[in-house]
């Protein structure tokens, strides 16, 4: 024991004793609550697309039945917006060549999905009540997991083989890697970096004051 300028006894740590560790941080972020987000904007995307995928081939008399359903050409469509690609046999080939109405609503898979998923990193930002840039770009980034887990699925249940014995689908491997990760993790960040930005109104009262 040793003793202070009062006479007080004061404890020593044994030299077997292990300094109590700090508490992780990281313990502490909405895991569940981001795939949830995650998971409903893929959702979202996706029931879009497909609402899109219907109207066009309705509006073009497109006959379902020669080819693929709806809801497949709307889960390659949403896939290969996020840079998947699309096969046919195993070799790359263009959406268009699967259905000739694909080359009127492209943009569609390519600007939804990016909306839906800067509005759930914000949103997931916003939840998590984000103080500084980095909280924001962490909670943006756990939607991903989520959409992650959607996007494999569809990309192998969408799988399509014609009575031909012709396979149609999209690549698993990007469907994984870049419309499941990278392209998803890129814009669910921004997302949560926007809200972490300083509101205008804010930024012009500091000049003032400043």
């Amino acid at each position: 024991m040793e003793y202070d300028e009062s006479g007080a006894e004061q404890p020593v740590q044994g030299a077997g004793e292990q300094p109590q560790a700090a508490p992780d941080a990281g313990s502490d972020l909405p895991v569940k609550e981001g795939a949830v987000f995650g998971v409903s904007a893929f959702l979202l995307s996706y029931l879009t697309s497909l609402a899109v995928v219907i109207g066009t081939f309705a509006l073009g008399g497109v006959d379902a039945d020669d080819m693929a359903a709806s809801w497949e050409f709307a889960a390659w469509g949403l896939l290969s917006g996020l840079g998947a690609t699309f096969e046919v046999d195993g070799e790359v080939a263009s959406l268009v060549s699967a259905g000739g109405e694909f080359g009127n609503i492209a943009i569609v898979f390519i600007l939804v999905p990016l909306v839906v998923l800067l509005a759930a990193g914000y949103s997931m930002a916003k939840y998590t009540d984000a103080s500084d840039a980095g909280e924001a770009a962490k909670a943006g980034a756990l939607v991903v997991p989520g959409w992650l887990v959607l996007a494999v699925i569809f990309s192998v249940v969408a799988e399509y083989e014609t009575d031909a014995e012709v396979t149609m689908g999209i690549a698993t491997g990007d469907a994984v890697l870049y419309a499941g990760v990278l392209i998803p993790a890129l814009f669910a960040i921004a997302g949560g970096l926007l809200y972490s930005w300083p509101d205008p109104v804010e930024k012009a009262i500091e000049k003032i004051d400043g």
